[in-house]
């Protein structure tokens, strides 16, 4: 099936569309009471403007993979900096909103010199509030010393834009958590080493997540020594 065979104007377009991208052994059976997962994988950004993912935020197992046609390079290096230059316009002008966003850099980038000053210019461009590397965004969300809301608290927009207003307030015009109380922050970056010991909480294998994660939930309300230990035995084990 190609784009031209789907009627955008048919009710089931976007459903069609996603069909179209996702495997068999992409999504997941449903559990009883519960939504299927759903990943769709190799959608153009043309194809995900039509699927309305682009600024549509999913409540549920969804996502949308869109791939960039921008990696022509024979070289690695400047293969790297074509596609985070790419990928960084693609969020900032595409995507709705600018409350957080992640980056995955792997060891090999952070050696390399020049790639890693092309993620960091990247990291510089992207207008979001949130910048996690190497981790989710939620861990940016907990760690209440950054800031958490929109890029700039929203002032970023452009003259005459009706972004971040009453009227189209998208993803807020202030912050909250900024617990230094630093004034004018323009967005908290959160790095992360490619690979943590302890495995990371947030990892699908992680052996122990759901006792690591019931007691880092009740060392983040006590934050006594007994609690932290107690998380640290869970998170050793997983």
């Amino acid at each position: 099936m190609s784009d031209d065979d789907i009627d955008m104007n048919d009710p089931d377009a976007a459903e069609k569309l996603m069909g179209k991208w996702t495997a068999d052994d992409d999504l997941f059976g449903p559990i009883e009471m519960q939504l299927p997962w759903q990943f769709a994988s190799g959608a153009t950004p043309e194809a995900a403007r039509k699927m309305d993912v682009l600024d549509n935020e999913n409540w549920c197992g969804c996502m949308t993979e869109v791939a960039l046609d921008c990696c022509s390079e024979k070289d690695r290096v400047k293969r790297c900096a074509k596609f985070v230059e790419a990928a960084a316009r693609f969020c900032n002008d595409e995507l709705w909103g600018t409350l957080s966003c992640a980056l995955v850099v792997p060891p090999g980038v952070q050696r390399n010199s020049k790639a890693r000053a092309s993620v960091e210019t990247c990291v510089a461009t992207l207008r979001y509030g949130t910048v996690c590397i190497n981790c989710p965004t939620f861990v940016g969300f907990g760690i209440t010393k950054l800031t958490w809301g929109a890029f700039a608290a929203g002032q970023w927009r452009k003259r005459g834009s009706d972004e971040n207003t009453d009227y189209d307030i998208r993803s807020g015009n202030c912050w909250s958590h900024n617990t230094m109380m630093i004034d004018d922050v323009q967005k908290s970056v959160l790095r992360a080493p490619f690979r943590i010991h302890p495995h990371a909480i947030w990892l699908e294998d992680n052996r122990n997540l759901e006792n690591t994660s019931q007691e880092l939930v009740k060392h983040m309300g006590r934050n006594s020594i007994g609690s932290f230990y107690s998380t640290l035995v869970r998170a050793l084990k997983g």
